[in-house]
């Protein structure tokens, strides 16, 4: 894509004056643009180092290798030393997306105020509270502790402060006239880059994808609706038509091959916190729990619900070949630059047979995703509840809080500054608490500060997450996966591993599959009875505090199963009426994307086929709609018992009509329940699934005063289908504000497909404008917005947020970062190719290259990429080598 920012701006005569403007007034508190004219520096280095040289060569670096760029811009490095290739990383990464990293880095440690102004300080402040900078370097201070003493992680400490060089040597060769267009803009420079900044990187990372705040949500409806309420709406146990993550897991001997590690001895059955009813705080719950909705940074934590990753393996039995296939889409935000950075790393040492194909995200000198020359792996959020929030009773001057039942301890402080562009420094005094029963949770609990974020106080909640732990477990782990070489090796990794939570679905060429939804599952367990985290605990008592983990062979999984396949959606993990030792989660996925997957490879195994890569394409990107399947049926139903000799095609009925034939074409079609952007169908169906949900629950939540009806309805997708098939007359139906009627799910089916008329009525005008694709539009901005001008074009697109293909909301910012492939077949046999990968993006950041957007041609049209793989620099094929960077 190369164009250019100047001839876009002055396309017109309006364009012209509107650059004659920018060029010389300050807008919106960024400076003016005649920076970008500049001779040295500004948007002329943009265009003269958009693209690739054919050949490079960095010296006095320290360090030696080899690198090939393919035709996609690709990295293929190949280097001796783990230090070597950890350089030569950090080089490429910096080239690629300094400026991303750059503004991650800052958003993540609380200083986007000083360069976005007062503006941004409420996203400061709340990355100052969550402190991930903070306890990054919490860990990297363990970490140098503990280096001495453990080869593996000096080897560790050696990998990251290369990488940090790697990035350093790229920003002296670029200060400070060859810097990208978008520092001459903001009239920033980049800062040195340290081992801090990766592991705050990975703190954050790791919450997004797995801190939630739902026990604040389910203490409101307790406090106000009760908890029978509560366990009607999200029940612990599972519904008949459920697909869980691992199939028939009760016991440390159903996963297959379980490693035995001594545990906590546990009683079966669960209780709740023991805190008692703190409902005279509930405007104040209400507003912290705001606070964490509208400061989901890109929002990546809303997806937890939403729909966030697919992966799945099928063993050889299944296959073409004879041999496994693995896939792996991770849902995270759709934007530029692509959250994903692709790369290879082959150690060129003589017979070292090390190799490892994947992506990282930038900023991590490490594979999240990929595969080595014997197996690979694919990751999924897992649920399992990780975090909570504790009811501290403090002194009446705030200084000492209650531990235990019998312990007064001093609450800590830590007082950050807030750097704000045009004004004075912000003073943010943070106090903490520390709930450390066992000595592995000896780490600060934030207590979030009424007075900081306007709302009236009384009410002191710290959080506790498990990754404020200076816990190294994430790092090791993932460094022991690119190097992995059998199960063996797979299941030392995530016995490793700490957080954040994910299925690791697994294949190798010796044929294994495996799926293991590896994290630190905290166990509450001070009373002798296992509690669950579901609402707001007490911090003062000493019965809520975490007592453990959840042994690594109790963690329900699964290796080689009979059914031949496994598979991951986000949904819940396991069948908790089977598994009862211990207590994971209550808040996951809706189920829809889990039992569509699991529906496709079922009917695959019951009919004998055998899958190919070609089909695998066409099941990663499929649209078909579990939630349409389910409910426009009962709609269908509703409506002709309504009316069983139909109603008239004029007047107020016409749209009705109209809407109605649509979905039973829909359903006799060969595109049924497929969410087709050139359909109206999908988009009456998915407007009416959100009003009917909304309606269903708004009048109990209004009349419970509480304001979160559309917050839940999303979470609740799952109970709303039960109701809707096993209990048509459930008391949620009925609108309790009407007089003289009970409604059932049939009333207000209708009652909200009444509405789903005036309301896309009101958006897109005439019947004949309601397709699909009108409605549901792809949009995919730079930096979430930062700079409109570097945004990929919006566009109709299918799908939706219960497809396999997932594309949820009305506009789509969430969905498929990557798709990946990997054909054991390929991998088995030596090939060159070892499967196929795309995502939405390009590996450079900058808009003028020709790989800004290279890859997502192939990601937009449901197209992939084949992986170039050469196990060595003599197999590396010389047509596909379109730069070389030698470092000496």
């Amino acid at each position: 894509m190369k164009k250019s920012l100047l001839i876009k701006l002055a396309g017109s005569v309006i364009g012209v004056l509107l650059l004659i403007v920018l060029l010389v007034v300050p807008l919106g508190g960024f400076p003016g643009l005649g920076g970008l004219l500049s001779p040295i520096g500004g948007v002329w280095n943009g265009s003269n180092y958009a693209n690739y040289p054919e050949y490079k060569e960095i010296k006095g670096s320290g360090h030696s290798g080899l690198v090939y760029r393919d035709e996609l811009g690709i990295p293929h490095i190949f280097a001796t030393t783990f230090e070597d290739s950890s350089f030569m990383i950090g080089y490429l990464q910096a080239t690629d997306r300094l400026f991303s990293m750059d503004m991650q880095r800052r958003m993540i440690a609380g200083r986007l105020s000083e360069v976005l102004g007062p503006s941004s300080l409420g996203q400061d402040k709340y990355m100052r509270l969550m402190g991930f900078a903070r306890s990054g370097s919490e860990l990297w201070d363990k970490i140098l502790e503990d280096a001495p003493f453990d080869p593996e992680l000096q080897l560790i400490v050696d990998s990251l402060n290369a990488y940090c060089d790697g990035v350093n040597k790229y920003i002296d060769e670029i200060m400070p006239n060859k810097l990208p267009l978008e520092y001459v803009f903001l009239g920033l420079q980049p800062e040195e880059w340290t081992p801090l900044d990766i592991l705050a990187f990975l703190k954050f990372e790791s919450y997004a994808l797995s801190f939630t705040e739902y026990d604040l949500l389910m203490t409101l409806i307790k406090d106000k609706m009760g908890a029978d309420t509560v366990d009607e709406l999200v029940p612990y146990e599972t519904y008949i038509f459920e697909e869980v993550v691992i199939p028939n897991f009760e016991t440390n001997e159903s996963g297959g091959t379980p490693k035995i590690k001594k545990g906590v001895g546990l009683e079966s059955g669960f209780d709740q916190s023991s805190l008692d009813d703190i409902s005279e705080y509930s405007e104040e719950l209400e507003n912290i729990y705001n606070i964490f909705q509208n400061f989901d940074a890109f929002g990546l934590k809303k997806q937890i619900i939403q729909a966030c990753s697919n992966n799945w393996v099928v063993n050889g039995s299944l296959s073409y070949s004879g041999k496994p296939i693995l896939c792996n889409d991770p849902h995270l935000q759709l934007m530029l630059p692509s959250v994903w950075w692709e790369f290879q790393l082959t150690n060129s040492t003589p017979g070292a047979d090390e190799s490892v194909y994947g992506v990282s995200f930038p900023g991590a000198p490490i594979a999240e995703i990929g595969h080595t020359g014997y197996i690979a792996w694919g990751c999924t959020v897992t649920a399992y509840d990780q975090n909570d929030f504790y009811h501290e009773k403090l002194t009446p001057n705030g200084t000492k809080y209650l531990f235990n039942n019998s312990e007064w301890r001093e609450v800590e402080t830590v007082n950050e500054d807030i750097q704000i562009k045009g004004q004075s420094d912000y003073h943010y005094k943070i106090n903490f608490t520390r709930h450390n029963l066992t000595e592995h949770d000896d780490f600060k609990c934030p207590i979030i500060d009424s007075s900081e974020w306007d709302y009236p106080g009384g009410l002191n909640l710290s959080i506790k997450w498990t990754g404020f732990a200076d816990d190294y477990g994430i790092i090791k782990g993932l460094f022991r996966l690119n190097k992995a070489k059998n199960i063996s090796d797979y299941l030392d990794s995530l016995e490793e591993y700490s957080y954040p939570g994910q299925n690791f679905v697994f294949g190798d060429v010796d044929g294994n599959i495996a799926l293991y939804p590896a994290a630190q599952y905290p166990v509450r367990n001070a009373t002798g009875t296992v509690k669950q985290g579901k609402y707001i605990l007490n911090g003062s008592n000493g019965e809520d505090e975490w007592t453990g983990y959840i042994p690594f062979d109790w963690i329900p999984h699964k290796i080689n199963p009979d059914q031949m396949f496994l598979a991951s959606a986000n949904q819940r993990t396991v069948n908790t009426t089977e598994y009862t030792k211990y207590y994971t989660s209550y808040a996951f996925a809706s189920s829809y994307r889990g039992r569509r997957i699991n529906q496709i490879l079922r009917n695959i195994s019951k009919h004998n086929e055998k899958i190919t890569i070609e089909r695998m394409k066409e099941i990663q990107t499929d649209y078909y709609d579990i939630g349409a399947q389910e409910f426009v049926p009962r709609l269908l139903d509703a409506f002709d018992n309504e009316h069983p000799t139909g109603v008239p095609d004029s007047g107020e009925w016409k749209l009705i009509n109209q809407s109605i034939e649509k979905l039973k074409d829909w359903n006799k079609s060969k595109n049924r329940w497929i969410m087709d952007k050139d359909l109206i169908a999908p988009t009456i169906f998915d407007t009416w699934l959100q009003i009917y949900g909304y309606f269903t629950f708004l009048d109990e939540m209004e009349n419970a005063s509480l304001n979160i009806a559309n917050s839940i309805t999303l979470m609740l997708i799952d109970f709303l289908e039960n109701i809707t098939r096993f209990n048509p007359t459930s008391p949620w139906f009925d609108n309790i504000t009407s007089t003289g009627v009970v409604e059932n799910a049939s009333d207000m089916m209708l009652i909200a497909l009444n509405e789903t008329m005036d309301r896309l009525t009101l958006d897109l005008g005439n019947f004949s404008n309601w397709h699909w694709g009108n409605y549901h539009i792809m949009d995919i901005r730079y930096l979430e917005g930062m700079m409109p001008e570097f945004d990929y074009p919006q566009y109709g697109c299918s799908g939706s947020g219960r497809t396999i293909n997932v594309a949820g909301g009305q506009y789509v910012h969430s969905g498929p970062s990557m798709r990946m492939i990997v054909d054991f077949e390929a991998l088995t046999n030596g090939s060159i190719y070892s499967g196929y990968l795309t995502f939405p993006g390009g590996q450079s950041g900058n808009y003028l290259s020709e790989h800004y957007d290279d890859n997502y041609q192939y990601w937009k049209e449901n197209e992939y990429h084949p992986i170039l793989f050469p196990r060595s620099i003599d197999e590396y094929p010389t047509d596909q080598i379109y730069s070389t960077v030698i470092f000496s």
